[in-house]
């Protein structure tokens, strides 16, 4: 069957758009997930697995036209403690390095693969990125490149593979998008730190298009999920002020925010101008590619 689309990690935010997306357009999907959710929807099929054994959950891998692997532990979740990052590279690099081992295993494997990835591969890097940039330094970029390395494994058994490299993802229904324009709504919106910290972005609706758009052509290799257009954090909080009718004055310094958490605090104080060069010469069409057309659409 080449209809049929797996997905790990689908009961996560681009996992739960990317589901609907995929019935929407006629797929058999399946969620590989460790708990089935209480209200689900009758035409999904969940499974539960456990990514460190192999077990019957293999099966329903056997003959899909692509598997979707969006799962990973949510890296703004608090400071990054020894026993945190272990949790992260653990629920990426093995998790991923353990799915292509059992490809393997199957006698009728996947026609295509896709990885996610994180543009936090590039660090804080001062002039503009793309695909062919150098890794950048920290935590981040070296989980990022362990992380692409365990799922491009995959083209030695003969899979097509692609990374994405996902800016952050801006939905209303989870992410950071909410946490954002909270405070903006009590006319407490403030600046994080000098507030010029690139901020890679994609809407939601691109982000699960995209990897329709690769499922379709089977394209492999890097590829960065960011909008083309390049803003800074400020930019984002102002225009979000600006279409909710609310002021944004305040700014947080960066003192406070690296103090509560740590290492983790890169996320917010640093960023990369990352462009989207190889998706866009593969022809995709971004449906969002103003912040204040998705905004628009996400906050109205």
């Amino acid at each position: 069957m080449k209809d049929k689309a797996v997905i790990a990690g689908g009961s996560g935010l681009i996992g739960k758009a990317l589901t609907r997306y995929l019935k929407s357009e006629g797929y058999r999907v399946i969620v590989l997930t460790r708990n089935i959710p209480k209200e689900k929807s009758g035409d999904i099929e969940y499974i539960i697995w456990d990514y460190r054994e192999p077990g019957e959950w293999l099966k329903s891998i056997e003959g899909s036209e692509a598997v979707i692997n969006l799962a990973g532990k949510n890296l703004a979740s608090g400071r990054w403690t020894s026993g945190t990052k272990t949790a992260i590279r653990e629920s990426r690099v093995n998790l991923t390095q353990n799915l292509v081992k059992y490809f393997d295993m199957l006698d009728d494997k996947p026609s295509y693969f896709i990885s996610a990835s994180a543009v936090g591969y590039y660090g804080n890097a001062p002039n503009p990125v793309d695909e062919n940039s150098p890794r950048g330094k920290g935590f981040l970029a070296e989980l990022t490149e362990d992380w692409e390395k365990s799922a491009l494994a995959a083209e030695q058994s003969g899979i097509k593979t692609a990374c994405l490299r996902f800016g952050a993802v801006l939905s209303m229904e989870g992410g950071a998008l909410p946490r954002i324009v909270g405070p903006v709504k009590y006319f407490a919106g403030a600046i994080p730190g000098s507030g010029k910290q690139y901020f890679p972005w994609i809407h939601i609706d691109d982000a699960v298009r995209m990897i329709h758009f690769l499922m379709q052509k089977k394209s492999t290799g890097i590829f960065n999920a960011v909008s083309p257009n390049i803003i800074t954090i400020e930019e984002l909080i102002k225009t979000a002020g600006e279409i909710l009718k609310r002021p944004v004055i305040f700014r947080i310094p960066e003192f406070p925010i690296r103090a509560l958490l740590g290492e983790a605090s890169e996320i917010i104080l640093k960023g990369a101008a990352v462009k989207p060069e190889r998706i866009i010469s593969e022809g995709y069409d971004f449906k969002f590619r103003k912040i204040r057309q998705a905004l628009d659409d996400l906050l109205k």
